[in-house]
């Protein structure tokens, strides 16, 4: 229901209290303009509260969205981080996959033994004979 809806139905139910005996005929525009009164306060109030509303409800529209940007910066933050320790530790994983592979393939090349023939020997024990 509209405001003027809601004063037309106020001057309408003075009259009715008027011929009730409610309120007395000698004082019936004295209660209407107090009662217009209160409902021009209330209804200027309920504008206000409104407006506030709307106000309030813009800002907390503006709030959520920083709230999520925030979170969303958390989240980059987080992952940015988790993306450098999981590059590293592939990073070690590798070198230690490559370390065993060395180490392995050290591990089977024979080592290098001089062998010595039977005639070095025997002219080693020839020099030493002779001393």
């Amino acid at each position: 229901m509209t405001y003027s809806e809601d004063i037309i139905k106020l001057r309408k139910r003075v009259l009715d209290a008027v011929a009730v005996g409610v309120v007395d005929s000698n004082l019936k525009d004295f209660y209407e303009a107090t009662l217009l009164q209160i409902m021009n306060e209330s209804e200027r109030q309920r504008q206000n509260a409104v407006a506030q509303a709307e106000t309030l409800r813009k800002q907390a529209a503006v709030c959520d969205g920083q709230a999520s940007g925030y979170s969303a910066m958390s989240s980059m933050v987080y992952n940015v981080l988790n993306a450098y320790i999981v590059q590293a530790e592939r990073t070690q994983a590798q070198e230690a996959e490559q370390a065993a592979k060395r180490a392995e393939e050290q591990a089977f090349q024979a080592p290098e033994v001089e062998v010595e023939t039977d005639l070095e020997t025997e002219e080693s024990k020839k020099k030493t004979k002779k001393k």
